[in-house]
């Protein structure tokens, strides 16, 4: 070990020793994290898999249900002397459009000897045809009851597969004279025919069997009315047929992995199904793990950057030392170590820079005069130069060596000149400015350089032609001056006038163009939050206003943190705030609202309690809700900070505090009014702002 690490700098036995810890610790905690995910979020898809097919179940159920309920009403209603006239029974059939609407295959009148009295089917007639063997006639007959068949083929000429639905007709007495009955065509666009067609994400769909594994719906046709899925095939089709409701994880009888969820409908012994391509539904999780690992390996890289940056300034002092060394004995002029450590690199450090500061007394001594010249001729700030029409400079002053790092010699000799050295966003600005050599602009253009160090400059270029006196351009003279500070100090005024000082927060202005421009945008749903610190008053009376602005700034802390990076928090008042959340979901709101009274449970200035925030939030899912969302927002503070009055007030009477705990439950549910129940109109949104800019003002 010691012959590998012979020979290798200081840097590079770091980053030997450190970097295959750091990729092992890495590795390590990605694949745990990865793994903790992976399941919450399987757990996740499972229970929205069976949830979805529990609504689209409890759907099918409820047009069942319909179909037949209706199918019963209209029973009661046929009239006796139809039932001896297949023609006026035909004609009452037809009179019924509704009906033939729900039974989109056939609308049929039976007698009580399951013989054919009238239909809307089919021409010519099949009167006195006996259907007594049917499955749904016996079931009736013996039943005494309505009956939903199971899916049998249609005796029509198209032979789809068809569920038919009965309801017995009864005479005074309750004796069945006749049977209703109207069927429903698989095949076709109705309830049943839709579910075929509903997709679950881009692959997945829907498919309802009976507990006798036949097919009754599929959104492939050839499947329908067959039992193609053998026992084994499919483990999680064959636990739902006895009786398990809940979704997993299968192989489908076609080999496909699918997540597949089971719900039983209650009108009737089926089963509906849904499948849903494991590789749709983990992709997230599969990229998830993928992005874990570029994390890893950049990770690794930025840790050997940093290693080699930290060892940089551990033996920092060690090389300058070096350096300064090595340049004496070269005979060049170097600055003075700091060192800020107390063993003998200070100590040989410390005589070094005498030894140094007498070289530099004797050279400066020996170079008055010349450096008295050069004084005269570095007076200009700015960077002077004369070009020639074609580009050539003819004359630089010295300036430009402060400001761009290179000689006079170089500049000079570049071929496209100052161009080389500009910034690459500025160049096509400077192209249209030269175009023409005679095109100078009044106006300064300012534009950004790359120095020799690689740092970012900002130059101010002014330039005139200079003519000879028939008028043609013989030159081009102009200045170039740093305003580097000046940009500067500007970024800095533009900080300032969107910023809270006290806080570091945006400010007020800010909150209310950012609102304007969302309002503008269409990145919805916008997620607000208003906070107001309690007690503030009694905080600057207690321990000074030095003590409450303090907590401000812990209160502005802890809400920059728990709030996410492109979301703005602002002070928007004295002790109130507010959060603009872009692309927030109620939920979203809900989770930061939690994120901020956690943080502010655990948190306490000077070891104190912590501080007391009154919350609320609101989601608005389109401009015109914006406006009425912040009103909400307050007003569900407001309310918050009169339950938590309620909250402190631990010695009132139980009575009293029962009182003020139900006035204070109704203030809530009149202030938590939904926003979809009122349409926002222009005047309310006024109101509502006017009301909000009032309360932050005040505080």
């Amino acid at each position: 070990m010691r012959f590998i690490y012979k020979g290798m700098s200081m840097k590079m036995k770091m980053v030997l020793y450190l970097g295959p810890v750091f990729i092992v610790l890495a590795s390590a905690f990605n694949y745990t994290v990865f793994k903790y995910y992976a399941h919450q979020f399987k757990q996740t898809l499972k229970a929205e898999q069976y949830q979805l097919v529990s609504r689209m179940a409890a759907e099918v159920d409820d047009k069942l249900a319909h179909a037949r309920d209706s199918l019963i009403k209209q029973a009661k209603a046929v009239p006796r002397s139809v039932l001896h006239n297949p023609a006026a029974a035909e004609r009452y059939l037809a009179s019924l459009p509704v009906m033939q609407m729900i039974f989109d295959n056939n609308f049929i009148l039976f007698d009580s000897q399951g013989r054919l009295i009238a239909e809307t089917a089919h021409k010519p007639s099949r009167t006195g045809t006996d259907f007594s063997y049917r499955d749904y006639y016996r079931k009736t007959i013996a039943t005494d009851k309505p009956y939903i068949s199971e899916p049998f083929f249609s005796s029509l000429k198209h032979r789809h597969p068809v569920v038919m639905v009965t309801a017995p007709i009864r005479d005074e007495s309750g004796r069945i004279v006749a049977i209703l009955g109207g069927s429903l065509d698989l095949l076709r666009d109705n309830f049943l025919g839709k579910l075929t067609r509903a997709k679950v994400g881009k692959e997945g769909y829907f498919y309802l069997f009976g507990t006798d594994r036949t097919m009754i719906l599929h959104p492939d046709p050839g499947r329908i009315m067959k039992r193609d899925v053998p026992v084994g095939k499919n483990r999680a089709f064959d636990e739902a047929i006895m009786g398990f409701e809940g979704a997993e994880e299968t192989t489908s009888s076609r080999g496909k992995q699918v997540l597949a969820a089971f719900k039983r409908l209650k009108t009737v012994n089926w089963i509906l199904a849904a499948n849903y391509p494991l590789v749709e539904v983990y992709a997230p999780v599969w990229r998830m793990e993928e992005i874990g690992w570029w994390i890893v390996g950049l990770g690794g890289v930025f840790n050997i950057v940093m290693v080699v940056w930290v060892t940089g300034r551990v033996a920092g002092p060690l090389l300058d030392l070096k350096k300064q060394v090595v340049a004496s004995r070269r005979r060049k002029r170097t600055a003075p170590i700091e060192i800020d450590t107390d063993d003998e690199i200070h100590d040989l450090a410390v005589e070094f820079n005498a030894l140094v500061e007498e070289l530099r007394i004797r050279e400066e001594k020996l170079h008055n005069t010349s450096e008295l010249f050069q004084l005269i001729s570095d007076s200009s700030e700015s960077w002077v130069f004369w070009r020639s029409p074609s580009g050539e400079d003819l004359y630089v002053s010295p300036a430009a060596e402060r400001i761009t790092g290179y000689s006079r010699a170089e500049l000079t000799a570049m071929p496209r000149g100052l161009e080389e050295i500009l910034h690459p966003d500025d160049r096509p600005a400077w192209t249209s400015h030269v175009q023409d050599a005679s095109n100078c602009c009044a106006a300064p253009l300012e534009m950004r350089i790359i120095t020799r160090t690689g740092e970012e400059r900002w130059i101010s270029h002014s330039c005139r032609p200079v003519r000879d006196d028939s008028g043609a351009v013989i030159g081009i003279r102009g200045s170039n001056t740093d305003i580097t500070e000046r940009k500067h100090y500007e970024h800095q005024l533009q900080h300032i006038s969107v910023h809270d000082a006290l806080t570091g927060l945006y400010n007020r202005m800010y909150f209310e163009a950012e609102l304007k421009r969302l309002g503008k945008g269409r990145r919805f749903p916008v997620g607000i939050v208003i906070a107001d610190l309690d007690d503030l008053k009694k905080v600057n009376d207690t321990m000074g206003h030095s003590g409450g602005d303090e907590l401000l700034r812990t209160v502005a802390r802890l809400l920059a943190e728990a709030f996410r990076g492109d979301d703005s928090v602002c002070r928007i008042g004295g002790d109130e705030f507010a959060a603009l959340l872009p692309g927030a979901d109620e939920a979203a709101v809900a989770g930061a609202l939690a994120r901020v009274r956690s943080l502010m449970g655990q948190a306490g200035v000077d070891g104190g309690a912590p501080p007391g925030v009154s919350l609320g939030g609101a989601c608005a899912r389109s401009p015109e809700e914006l406006e009425e969302a912040l009103a909400l927002a307050d007003r569900f503070m407001y309310a918050d900070k009169r339950e938590r009055k309620l909250t402190r007030a631990g010695e009132k009477s139980p009575a009293l505090q029962r009182g003020q705990r139900r006035k204070s439950v109704e203030d809530l549910s009149r202030s938590a009014e939904p926003v979809e129940a009122k349409p926002l109109t222009l005047t309310k949104m006024r109101k509502a702002k006017h009301e909000f800019s009032r309360r932050s003002k005040g505080t």
